[in-house]
């Protein structure tokens, strides 16, 4: 799904290193596509059209893109970036790729010409109204390099498969509005199925927009198949403003409908004004909770998506400041730590807010904002284990987002009152929420990230009135108590009884249980800042003494066991990081440089795995990249920390076979394709 398509077909004359995928457009789950590059460590002129962009569960890599031609002087065309429907024209020359934490920026030449595209797909931590606003821009500038003059027209178009994907018998409706300040199409499935995606986890109820200003009386504009629309240009230089109103489905009329602009730049003899395409994709509403259906958070402003269109396009120039600060400030402070971690925090920022819905409740007058958070591997909603994994990057980006993500779990899991234990998600296939009964095979894990996580965003936020809510609303029968219980146990329940212990016929792996422990200290936190100090010192006693009972049965040869119960099996203990993100305190030492010094000998000096380390040896080889970053920021030792950062970075920069998934979350240790587990967002 993407636009410009990118199908790549230029010459490259740098040697540089690409991602696996390029990020276009990523701004919501049902908003987001890549330029995957297969076996192809960089783009070349031999590539195929499975290079059009994709959507990121789109396996079958379908034309889901928008063609960008380049014209010149009046007589010459060339490919911009894509068109592998006009072979005819030459290609441009790809000079340079950059990525940030908010843009792809492309520079291409043609000739004497350079024209550099970017896709801004904004991040604004100081407006949930923008953040939730599932739009981004394209915008092109145009140079000259040989001091003299030339005229230079850009044409752009968008493809009906951002609607549908899986089923191109779909049928559609679409729309054209010319007004004071812009032109803009619209389209939308005829029969759309609400709150629905396909098996291509598309959306089934959205509305595409795409919009360019129409301040200077330079864009001209048309509708139709894209071989129409493309020779249209190719031919005379700018389209005929004529609007196809054979309404049909994806794959009928001679070529799918495709919605494009063309714009004159005149003539340039240095440096060209930048030229803005809008594009987004909606959906209200956006997910069933509870007893309502929840409505996209910008619509506490906008009335409509065409006002919050326009006043989007007007304040480019702002937004694209903002953005240039935000990933000034992202990039340098990740250079703090190594050049491989900036390029992993340019990718990431993009993925995790992607995932992401930011709703407001239905009606207008109640102020009940929350956000869900759809997981790649199975279309989960508001996984906890991921959200532990998000977590710090939502709490550098902004804290009150941080407990947006918590609230409807929160809610959730009141849905079964007599539980001991929080629930692992909201359900499966999003959007739609089905709250399952969740199963106590993960209680210790679920109900240790949840307080965790409840705490980490008190605590960087330093508001406690979340807190007090939190704790109100959360039973007490999932409060960890540590009264008449044994000292290595955890009790989830409200009479006393023990839901699971640490070691004995309960939970035996260390880095599980070291949540547990986490858990319970941060509910002694969360306790005394509530002001109940009683249960803060039963609490943080019965950490103490949980500590101690983990630490002889995990701590052995000299490093963290994997596994109790085998004494050479060892893995990434990634809850150590918020140990001592938060200051907890509730790990030694002696624990942290031992299990440094052992993770050296065994990933810094051996070196055996090529893409990262399994996280658990006694389960296979696969790699989760999560938790590779997680413990890298949970060490003191530099040479582990940036091992690990490395291997994930080479991973995300490893082309191996076409069909590479999009950033993956989870795979082999020494793979580039092939056991690919789950694509990341």
């Amino acid at each position: 799904m993407s636009w410009l398509v990118l199908c790549l077909f230029f010459s490259v004359v740098v040697a540089q290193r690409w991602p696996t995928s390029i990020p276009i457009a990523v701004r919501a789950p049902h908003f987001n596509s890549y330029i995957p590059l297969g076996a192809h460590q960089i783009p070349t002129n031999d590539q195929t059209h499975t290079n059009w962009p994709i959507h990121w569960k789109d396996e079958r890599v379908r034309c889901v893109g928008t063609v960008g031609v380049k014209r010149l002087d009046g007589n010459y065309s060339a490919k911009l970036f894509g068109g592998v429907n006009v072979e005819e024209i030459p290609a441009a020359t790809l000079k340079e790729f950059a990525l940030t934490p908010t843009r792809s920026i492309l520079t291409v030449e043609v000739g004497p010409v350079e024209a550099t595209v970017t896709f801004l797909n904004p991040i604004e931590p100081n407006d949930l109204v923008l953040q939730s606003f599932p739009f981004m821009y394209m915008y092109c500038n145009v140079s000259v390099t040989d001091g003299r003059e030339h005229s230079v027209r850009l044409y752009t178009d968008v493809c009906v498969e951002w609607l549908s994907s899986a089923d191109a018998a779909q049928q559609l409706t679409w729309n054209f509005t010319k007004a004071e300040s812009m032109l803009y199409h619209t389209v939308w499935l005829s029969n759309p199925s609400p709150m629905s995606y396909d098996e291509s986890a598309m959306a089934e109820d959205s509305f595409l927009w795409f919009a360019s200003s129409n301040t200077n009386n330079n864009t001209t504009y048309k509708s139709g198949a894209w071989p129409i629309c493309r020779k249209r240009f190719t031919d005379y230089g700018y389209l005929d403003n004529a609007l196809d109103t054979d309404y049909r489905a994806v794959d009928e009329g001679g070529g799918w409908p495709v919605y494009a602009f063309a714009q004159d730049l005149g003539n340039i003899s240095s440096t060209s004004d930048t030229a803005v395409w809008a594009l987004g994709l909606t959906r209200d509403p956006l997910v069933p909770f509870k007893t309502s259906k929840r409505k996209p958070h910008y619509t506490t402003k906008y009335t409509n998506v065409a006002q919050a269109m326009s006043e989007f396009l007007s304040g480019f120039e702002d937004t694209k400041n903002r953005a240039i600060a935000l990933d000034n400030s992202l990039i340098n402070a990740a250079r703090n730590v190594s050049n491989e971690y900036a390029d992993l925090v340019s990718i990431g920022a993009r993925l995790t807010l992607g995932a992401l819905d930011f709703t407001t409740a239905q009606d207008e007058h109640e102020n009940d904002t929350m956000a869900f958070m759809a997981v790649s591997d199975d279309s989960r909603v508001n996984a906890v284990h991921t959200i532990f994994a998000s977590f710090p990057a939502l709490l550098r980006l902004n804290t009150t987002w941080a407990g947006y993500l918590l609230r409807p779990l929160d809610i959730g899991n009141t849905t079964w009152p007599e539980l001991e234990y929080a629930g692992l998600d909201l359900g499966t296939l999003y959007p739609t929420i089905s709250i399952q009964k969740p199963s106590s095979q993960y209680s210790i894990e679920s109900t240790g990230d949840m307080l965790i996580l409840v705490w980490a965003q008190a605590r960087v936020s330093g508001d406690a009135t979340y807190l007090s809510n939190y704790v109100r609303t959360f039973p007490s029968g999932r409060r960890a108590h540590g009264n008449n219980t044994p000292s290595n146990s955890i009790t989830f329940s409200r009479n006393g009884q023990t839901t699971f212990d640490l070691d004995g016929n309960g939970i035996r792996n260390a880095n599980l249980a070291l949540k547990g422990v986490l858990g319970v200290k941060c509910m002694s936190l969360i306790a005394g800042a509530v002001g109940l100090q009683n249960d803060q010192k039963q609490y943080s006693d019965s950490a103490d003494s949980m500590y101690n009972s983990w630490k002889q049965q995990a701590f052995q040869g000299g490093h963290i066991l994997s596994a109790y119960s085998s004494p050479s099996s060892w893995g990434l203990i990634y809850s150590l990081f918020y140990d001592k993100m938060l200051h907890l305190d509730v790990v030694n030492e002696e624990v942290y440089n031992a299990q440094d010094a052992f993770y050296e000998s065994q990933i810094v000096d051996n070196n055996v795995a090529t893409f990262g380390v399994a996280f658990d040896s006694t389960v296979g080889t696969d790699v989760s990249a999560p938790w590779n970053m997680i413990t890298a920021g949970a060490t003191n030792n530099t040479k582990v920390r940036d091992r690990l950062i490395t291997q994930v970075r080479a991973k995300m920069y490893a082309n191996g076979t076409s069909g590479a998934s999009v950033f993956p979350a989870m795979y082999g240790s020494n793979s580039t394709v092939s056991d690919d587990k789950h694509s990341a967002r």
